[in-house]
């Protein structure tokens, strides 16, 4: 509950995403290995606790006890958060293979939920779990790529991004993988 409510503050606050795992250390007082640490589900400390409770204004038993993102429509954020990672025409071409209309998007995006095997075909196109709850697990909280297009997006920035010889190094292991 902690992290998932430190997360939701980042996010109601506007905080762009990409700096979260910053803004949280800093909050803190903690190093950004300490912040994966609490992202993969280790209780903060004492000390933590009282960082972030003075830094967000919410009680430290709010944080730990207290889904603060129950306050939102977690589906349409989980939506629009998923939409938002489609590269150009990745929305036409989500109504196309889920057969909707384009404006189905839009009023999902609205809070409107489509139906019952519709929200199974749109986690089997996002490349989620079929056991993905969209309608009460946070998945616009997340840090990491979750979608398969940000999974392929952060994989090429990653490649882009690596000195040649890095590249070198691990490109065996990548052909081999990727054949």
């Amino acid at each position: 509950m902690f992290i998932e409510n430190i997360l939701y503050f980042q996010w109601r606050e506007g905080v762009e995403r990409q700096f979260w795992t910053q803004r949280l250390a800093q909050q803190l007082a903690a190093s950004s290995g300490r912040i994966h640490d609490l992202m993969n589900g280790t209780a903060p400390t004492a000390t933590e606790l009282t960082n972030a409770s003075v830094s967000t204004e919410i009680t430290e038993e709010d944080l730990l006890y207290r889904r603060l993102v129950a306050e939102e429509n977690i589906f349409r954020e989980n939506i629009c958060f998923l939409l938002d990672t489609l590269h150009h025409g990745g929305q036409k071409q989500l109504a196309k293979t889920l057969n909707v209309r384009a404006e189905a998007l839009s009023t999902w995006r609205n809070g409107t939920k489509p139906r019952g095997k519709t929200v199974a075909q749109i986690r089997q196109f996002f490349g989620l779990p079929d056991t993905f709850d969209l309608e009460n697990s946070s998945l616009f909280l997340s840090i990491e790529p979750v979608s398969i297009f940000e999974k392929r997006n952060w994989v090429k920035r990653r490649l882009e991004e690596m000195d040649h010889s890095n590249l070198v190094e691990l490109f065996p292991a990548l052909q081999r993988m990727l054949q």
